[in-house]
Formats: structure tokens, sequence, C-alpha cells
């Protein structure tokens, strides 16, 4: 197509009454205007990301890849008793308190603070204590205790970057959002490439630590900038107001995360434990660039959802809510689609690049990306959940998720390696989706059940 014809495609009347629509649309248009945000900034990160991975890889080889990944299972697997759903708890309290109640608004943010930095120093010294013993008992690996103290800050920052990052979008500040992330891309390229080519498996932990530290000092003055401009003033006064909120989200949200970091880790260690298994490990941990690179996309919408659900739930506005779904549904699927197609056709090329030995583990890299997909075509229905404050069907989701992973990695890792690895956990992202599905489908049920002829409330309490 010339240039001449794709101005006068873009020019046509059609086009020009369809952004009409948009621009009218108050939905469409503030989930425009966050993606875009988030796109611009997270785009050119995960790419850089992305090159580092194959970089590092080359430098690393496949067994220390293997061992950087059980770094990064593991700091997950303590980090779930430490974030407590924090980060999830900050966008939805702050989405609905920002403009009927500033000062709690306020008063969120600073507990929410609080309570990062001491979850997440009390368990980074835990893991700081315990690791030599994993490293020796549980691992056979007894070279790793150093990195994996390194790697424990990994944890430290994490925590505190989901809050921080929650609260941004909370605030609907995604154009805060992405320059942070621009900016925290373009530091970890040169980190991870220095770090794995002069210091080995320590230099490349130490990279991933650098960068994210780096993350959590910008977003420290995006978060205060972003207040200021709400007028919401950040306190540490009142907390005890706010202790409902541990209880009725962050609890659940804390064994959600408790769920997710042993499951992952444990399938991870039954994959080691085989023969050969830190080099399959290798493999599976060189697709994970991948698994993220298909729903970066669909995490960036969102992070864009969440607080435009959790406002229409305060509104109790069921429409409005069940509108946001189905587009955010179906905008999932059209940009996923074509990518998954792709990375599957040229799995076999992808996994080449990372060097000798890799290009066998093709089939990997396509039920990665498979499961991606998987992921994040529900990914807009678990938002409803959080959104309508159901964190305990939401935990309940992660314990029919974490069942089927770990049964079939039992049945199929001993077997098939990384690639029963990657079908199990595939087969765990299904289970997940249906059990959501059925939820939501029973709850609606019986809500219309107590209220005829009114419309479905989504608000109302589970059975816990």
């Amino acid at each position: 197509m010339s240039l001449k014809n794709t101005i006068d495609w873009i020019r046509t009347p059609s086009r020009h009454a369809l952004w009409r629509r948009i621009e009218r649309s108050s939905l469409a248009s503030r989930l425009i205007r966050g993606a875009f945000w988030s796109l611009a900034g997270t785009l050119a990160s995960r790419c850089l990301g992305l090159a580092a991975s194959i970089s590092a890889a080359r430098i690393l080889g496949k067994v220390t890849m293997g061992e950087l990944g059980i770094i990064q299972s593991t700091v997950g697997m303590f980090s779930a008793f430490a974030g407590m759903g924090l980060g999830l708890a900050a966008t939805k309290h702050i989405a609905e308190y920002q403009a009927k109640d500033r000062a709690l608004a306020g008063e969120t943010i600073g507990m929410l603070s609080v309570i990062s930095w001491t979850s997440g120093l009390l368990m980074t010294l835990v893991m700081i204590g315990v690791s030599p013993w994993l490293a020796r008992h549980n691992l056979a690996a007894p070279q790793l205790a150093t990195p994996m103290r390194i790697g424990s800050f990994l944890l430290l920052f994490g925590v505190i970057n989901g809050v921080q990052t929650g609260v941004l979008s909370g605030f609907e500040a995604f154009r805060s959002i992405a320059r942070v992330n621009l900016i925290a891309g373009l530091a970890n390229f040169p980190l991870m490439l220095g770090g794995a080519y002069w210091w080995g498996l320590r230099g490349a932990v130490f990279a991933l630590v650098a960068s994210l530290a780096i993350n959590c000092i910008l977003n420290f003055f995006a978060v205060r900038r972003e207040a200021a401009k709400a007028g919401v003033n950040i306190t540490f006064k009142h907390l005890h107001r706010h202790r409902n909120l541990i209880w009725t989200f962050g609890l659940p949200g804390m064994l959600s995360g408790a769920i997710s970091g042993p499951v992952g880790w444990i399938t991870s260690m039954t994959l080691v434990k085989q023969p050969g298994g830190y080099a399959e490990m290798g493999i599976f941990n060189a697709t994970g660039s991948w698994f993220q690179l298909v729903v970066f996309l669909p995490n960036l919408l969102a992070q864009v959802l969440l607080p435009i659900l959790s406002s229409y739930a305060a509104k109790n506005d069921g429409r409005g809510l069940n509108r946001a779904l189905v587009l955010a549904t179906w905008t999932n699927v059209i940009v996923v689609f074509p990518i998954i197609a792709i990375g599957c056709a040229l799995s076999r090329f992808i996994m080449g690049l990372y060097g000798p030995g890799f290009a066998e583990g093709w089939p990997v890299l396509a039920l990665t990306l498979v499961s991606a997909g998987v992921l994040t075509i529900q990914g807009p229905i678990t938002d409803r959940l959080v959104a309508t404050s159901k964190m305990w069907a939401y935990f309940f989701a992660h314990i029919v998720w974490g069942i089927f992973f770990i049964g079939t990695a039992f049945l199929w890792v001993p077997a098939h390696g990384g690639v029963g690895l990657a079908l199990a956990r595939l087969a765990g992202y299904v289970a997940n989706g249906l059990w959501v599905l059925g939820f939501i489908w029973w709850h609606l049920g019986q809500s219309s059940s107590k209220s005829i002829g009114k419309a479905p409330s989504v608000l109302e309490p589970i059975s816990r």
C-alpha cells in the first residue's frame, strides 16, 4: 500500500466516525489513554529485557541460566509471604478513595508503605539466613548460597515496587509508570550484560537487584508527585483505622501469593532433580522472556482495567463493569493471537538464537506461548474478582491452579523434562480459568435469584 493510499485510508469518514465514537466513550478513552502510555514505556523495557536475556544466556550457558532461574524461583517463593497482595490492594483502594475521600487515600498509601517495608525487610533477612541451608540440602548446589543471598534483595525491592506501582495505577498515572519502566529497562540492559560477562552468575543476579532498586527510587518520587497532583497528602497517622483492609484484602492476597511462590518452586525443583535437570531448567528459564513478551500487553491493559473496574464496582454499576470486561477480553485476544501464532511457527529458530543446545527446546517455547495466551484471555475475568473484593474466590482460584500444576508436573516432568513442566503449567492455567468462569456464572445466578427485577449485583459478599 502506498503512502497516499494509507493516508486516504486513515482519513475516510468511517475512520473519523469511529474515532469520534471512541472519544465520546469514557470507558474506551480511559482504556486507550492508559494503555498507550503503559505501552510506550514498557515496550522498550521488555525488548531490552529480552535482548539482555538472550545475550546473558549466550554468555552464561544453559546450566548457569538454569541456576539463575532457580534463584529467581526461590526469591518468588519468599516474596509470596511478604507481598500480601499489597499491590492489588493499593490499586483498588486508591482508585476508590482518591475522588471521594482524599484523606483516606493518603492514609492508605502510608499504611501500605509501612507494611511493604516491614514485611519486605523481614522476609529478606529470613532468606539471607536460610540461603546456605537451601543451597546445600534442597538444591544440592552449595555454590549457589552467595548468589541466593544477593538475590534476596530482589524480594525487598520487589515488594516495595509492587505497592508503588499499584498506587500509581490507582491514580491512573500510566504516563509516570511508562517513564519509570523505560528508564529502568535502559539501565537493566548494560547492567545485565556487564554483570554476566565480568562476574558470571553473581554479576547477573546483582544486575537484577540493581535495576529493580533503580525502579523503586524512581517510583518513590513518582508516587509523591502524582499524590500532590491529586491533592492527596501521604500520611502515616491513623494507620490502625485500616487494619480491616489487611484481613479482608491482604490476608487472601498473601495466601494467594503463598500458593504461587511455593508451587513455582516445587515444580522447578521437580525438574532440576531429574538427570540433566539444570540444563532443562536453562531452556525453560530462557522461554520465560517470551512468556513475558506475550503477557506484557494484556498485563498493561489489566493495570489500566483494574482501577476502572474498581470505580464501577464502587458505584455498583454492573453494566459498566461488564462492558469493560467484554472490551478488555476481546482486546487481549486480538493482541496475543498473532504473537502466539508467529512465535510457535518460528520457535525452533528463536530458541537457536540462545546458543548451542537451546534449539532442541522449541516445544517448550511453543507450550509456553500457548500458556501465556490462556492466561491473558482469562485475565480480565480474574480482575473482576479483585475489583469486586472477591479476594477469597481469588485465593481458591490459586488453589485450583496449584493443585493441577503440581499434580501434572509430578506425572509429566520425569518422562518429558522441560516439555512436561511447560505442559503442566498450561494445565494449571486452563483449570484456573474454568474455575473462575464457573464461579462468576454461579455468583451472578445467585445474585439474580435474590433480586427479581433488579440488575444482578456484583458486590454481594461471597461465603468464606
